[in-house]
C-alpha cells in the first residue's frame, strides 16, 4: 500500500485528515490527537432505518486549531459541506460536540433524525454526563454511551446500556 504509506507520511499534527466510509482511522502517526468521529458514525449507521449506506459517502477532515480545539468539515455525497469546531479536552466532550453537530447536518440534509431514541420517532440528544459521551432521551430516560448505540433498537420500548 504505497499510496497509503505516502498519505500517512503527509500528515502533521497540525493537518490531521479523515476520509474513512468504513469507519476505520486513516490518521497515520497523528492518530493519537484525531477525534473519535468513527463512535458518532458507528451509532448514527446503527440506527439508520435504511442499512446507513448514504455515510459511505460523507467524508470529514480535521484540523488543529490550537490545544484547546478541532476544526471539522463533515462533506456528503452531493458536495454539501459544512464545518464546525469541536473542544480538544476532555475527549469524551470532542465526542459529545462531534454527535451533536454530525446530528444537526443529517437532520438538514437527509430530513430524519439520528440516532432514534429505540421505541419511539424523536432523536436521542447527545451529552456530557460524568465525563462520558452519551445519547439521552429526557422523556423515558433511556441513555447509552455514545458508540454503543444499539444495532438494532427495541421496537416498542426503551432500553438503556
Amino acid at each position: 500500500m504505497p499510496e497509503r504509506e505516502a498519505f500517512e507520511s503527509s500528515l502533521t499534527t497540525e493537518n490531521i485528515v479523515s476520509e474513512t466510509p468504513d469507519m476505520s482511522s486513516d490518521v497515520g502517526a497523528s492518530a493519537a490527537e484525531a477525534p473519535d468521529i468513527a463512535r458518532v458514525v458507528r451509532d448514527f449507521v446503527a440506527g439508520a432505518p435504511d442499512d446507513g449506506a448514504w455515510i459511505e459517502a460523507v467524508t470529514w477532515a480535521v484540523n488543529i486549531v490550537d490545544e484547546t480545539a478541532f476544526q471539522i468539515l463533515v462533506t456528503a455525497s452531493d458536495g454539501t459541506a459544512f464545518g464546525f469546531a469541536a473542544r480538544r479536552e476532555p475527549p469524551e466532550a470532542t465526542v459529545c460536540d462531534i454527535a451533536d453537530r454530525l446530528q444537526d447536518f443529517v437532520a438538514d440534509n437527509l430530513r430524519v433524525g439520528l440516532p432514534p431514541v429505540p421505541g419511539a420517532a424523536r432523536p436521542a440528544t447527545a451529552r456530557l454526563t460524568a465525563d462520558t459521551a452519551v445519547w439521552v432521551d429526557a422523556e423515558t430516560g433511556w441513555r447509552c454511551r455514545i458508540g454503543d448505540y444499539p444495532e438494532e433498537p427495541a421496537r416498542g420500548s426503551a432500553r438503556n446500556h
